[in-house]
């Protein structure tokens, strides 16, 4: 029984890291750290103490490069009309390009100068966070010499993910000598959020280690594992971060105000022993979600708390101020800086399990008692995780599943046999 049970506690390893391996993000670079081959499983031979990952440093980290940070954007321009032109002939044929700058150049369809109206969509991918994207308008030249079309105009847009999404006129660049200087032309420009950017804006910044300048940059916080974040500065049109910091080990937090520093009015900071870097965003929404963003990502266990805010002021901080108080209220504190080695995971794990049962019957679909996809995955994750037997797991579906069938619920047989079967098969020591 007791090679039965290492066994057991090989396989969860195992699941635990096939499930760091399985990233919901960009692995990165064939160059990167956080490589498939770098987690080494148990074997039947395996030793009784987990081997360091390759790249790790002494202290059991392991440092990011900016080969690690992966970001793929989707950007689609929608080129729809133009107003303002008046001085070419009504049958003078005008259309438009439009290119992000380093990629390929697309072409919108042709249309007379009396309706300069379109419909095209273009669709470009870049690695650039701050993109820049052309869009010109042209004209055919009207002499039998002429090889190049006219330029009659052209804009500059800076897209970014939570820039807006509707489509909007912008005033366009025409030469001096130009007879039309009034031109507007009316875009729709998205550029999709990758699944590995939690969020991205312009911050002040300065720290000890990396932007040692209180300055204005623009930073994307970027998932690289399951477990690693970093937050990253870009310049425009570059795809690499020009500085970096890790988040591993870090604290979130708001702080007061410092009115030596020239730009931002609302501050935060990310701690860690031996290093500090500042933060301060010039609105109070956007503040509140790096915090949250940084939250999550660190893992830490304190949860930032607002400063407090005179009663009377109607703002986001003075909001959520009172959500943090009622948190306290209801004791979650406490729950959140619990020592997990402290709780019986096996009588928790059976309530877990008993009641996703109970909502997986109840649901709008029938499920004759199996689980669907996503609950399999929390029940596999939490076993693994605390050392919840296999046994114990389906001697509990199995009770819960007689348990429901008496009360005339429809089960799946094949279900209860399958449990009983393990078990069966676990008490004779075949698995």
């Amino acid at each position: 029984m007791e090679s039965l049970y290492l066994e057991e506690l090989r396989a969860s390893i195992n699941l635990l890291m096939a499930n760091l391996e399985s990233l919901p993000v960009s692995k990165g670079s064939t160059d990167s750290k956080y490589g498939l081959q770098k987690l080494k499983r148990y074997n039947h031979r395996s030793q009784t103490s987990l081997t360091k990952t390759e790249g790790s440093s002494e202290d059991g980290e392991t440092m990011l490069s900016r080969l690690d940070v992966v970001l793929s954007f989707t950007l689609e321009i929608v080129v729809m009309e133009v107003k303002g032109l008046k001085s070419l002939p009504p049958n003078r044929i005008v259309y438009c390009t439009m290119e992000v700058e380093g990629g390929e150049k697309l072409q919108t369809d042709q249309a007379e100068a009396s309706k300069p109206m379109w419909d095209t969509q273009g669709d470009f991918t870049t690695s650039h966070p701050l993109p820049v994207v052309k869009v010109k308008l042209y004209t055919e030249s009207a002499g039998m010499l002429s090889l190049d079309d006219k330029e009659l105009g052209k804009v500059v847009l800076h897209p970014t993910p939570l820039g807006s999404k509707a489509p909007e006129f912008h005033k366009m660049a025409v030469p001096k000598n130009a007879p039309d200087q009034d031109l507007r032309i009316k875009i729709a420009c998205r550029m999709d959020k990758p699944l590995n950017m939690k969020h991205c804006g312009h911050l002040y910044a300065q720290g000890k280690q990396v932007w040692k300048k209180w300055k204005k940059r623009y930073y994307v916080l970027v998932q690289v594992s399951q477990y690693t974040f970093a937050m990253c500065s870009y310049r425009e049109k570059k795809s690499e971060p020009t500085e970096m910091m890790q988040l591993d080990g870090y604290t979130v937090d708001y702080v007061e105000p410092i009115a030596e520093l020239e730009g931002g009015r609302f501050f935060f900071n990310a701690v860690k022993e031996g290093d500090s870097v500042l933060y301060a965003s010039d609105d109070e929404n956007e503040c509140h979600l790096w915090v949250m963003a940084m939250y999550r990502a660190t893992g830490q266990s304190h949860k930032p708390t607002p400063p407090v805010i005179p009663v009377g002021k109607n703002s986001t901080i003075s909001k959520m101020q009172g959500d943090a108080d009622r948190a306290r209220k209801h004791g979650m504190d406490e729950f959140i800086t619990a020592d997990p080695c402290k709780f019986n995971h096996a009588g928790l794990f059976k309530i877990l399990q008993t009641l996703t049962l109970d909502y997986r019957l109840y649901d709008a679909y029938c499920s004759l008692g199996w689980f669907s996809p996503g609950q399999v995955f929390v029940l596999d994750e939490y076993c693994a995780r605390y050392g919840v037997r296999g046994c114990y797991r389906h001697l509990c579906y199995l009770g819960d599943l007689l348990c429901r069938a008496e009360k005339s619920l429809m089960i799946d047989p094949t279900l209860i046999h399958y449990s009983f079967a393990f078990c069966a098969s676990h008490v004779h020591g075949n698995r």
